[in-house]
């Protein structure tokens, strides 16, 4: 789910097939009428591929396919013939039903619609989408970046695919009072984003980070957060004074570089005496 001031866009991406289908959810809180414009829409995967939606026509040709026709009269006869056809009018006809030609959306509505998309590199796991040329009255509003995982067919004949996990080795330290953390790696895995850091604690008094590890929060450069799963990581609760304390913070997905170029890692609440900190860190890409 992305935002842009009073919009909220949500996606929901269908198992790709001759072309690729990313239903749209565009909800509007503003008192006025926000304006959309369908041609700056891009699409780019941890792949490096960028893509642009389909136009009606497009999409309509991809399904237009002669020889699917052929084979199925040679293979079936009249029958044959009649079913491939009917199933291709009746794709026509969804994407005419519901392609996504939005350009205005007025106060407090919502607006539905798919965009399609030429089939993506199989090897392809996630992708960002943009919407951006979003105005209202007062000017032009910040485009919406959304990350999501790519829906694979569970039914396709093929071995299935390994995890693939990236890592990105760092050495970067912040510090806030007396506290320090220090991060040394993050992976990118389908279903998490983990983070190696340690904590140290130069005061002397214990640090209390029970408060502190569930509202941490990694935050991308277009403002999306991804919560902690807090039943997932192995820091521990309390660093001693004058020690420290080494584990994983493990986070919701984040999409996968090139998708995100950096991100900010916040943890507030530590508690130290009566002192409350917090450490935050910037961590590019």
């Amino acid at each position: 789910m992305g935002h842009s001031g009073p919009l909220t866009l949500s996606l929901v991406p269908h198992v790709p097939q001759v072309v690729l289908e990313i239903e749209l959810v565009l909800r509007s809180t503003a008192d006025g009428t926000i304006h959309d414009d369908p041609n700056q829409i891009t699409l780019i995967t941890d792949q490096g591929e960028q893509a642009v939606p389909l136009t009606a026509a497009q999409a309509k040709n991809m399904f237009s396919n002669t020889g699917q026709v052929i084979v199925g009269t040679l293979a079936f006869g009249l029958t044959g013939y009649l079913a491939t056809t009917e199933a291709r009018a009746a794709l026509v006809k969804h994407i005419d039903d519901t392609i996504w030609t939005v350009t205005e959306i007025p106060p407090g509505a919502t607006r539905t619609g798919s965009l399609y998309f030429k089939s993506l590199d199989p090897k392809t796991d996630q992708f960002m989408l943009t919407v951006d040329g979003l105005s209202d009255d007062s000017g032009a509003l910040p485009a919406i970046h959304v990350g999501c995982g790519l829906v694979k067919d569970a039914s396709a004949k093929t071995a299935p695919p390994t995890t693939t996990v990236r890592t990105y080795a760092t050495a970067l330290r912040t510090a806030s009072g007396p506290l320090a953390m220090t991060l040394t790696r993050v992976e990118f895995a389908a279903d998490s984003t983990s983070a190696d850091v340690t904590v140290e604690n130069n005061s002397d008094v214990e640090a209390n980070l029970f408060f502190a590890k569930p509202a941490t929060v990694l935050r991308d450069a277009s403002g999306n957060s991804y919560a902690l799963q807090d039943l997932k990581t192995t820091l521990p609760d309390r660093v001693p004074a004058h020690g420290s304390v080494h584990g994983i913070l493990v986070f919701a997905p984040v999409p996968r570089p090139p998708l995100t170029t950096a991100a900010t890692l916040s943890m507030p609440n530590v508690q130290l005496g009566q002192d409350v900190l917090e450490l935050k860190m910037d961590i590019p890409f």
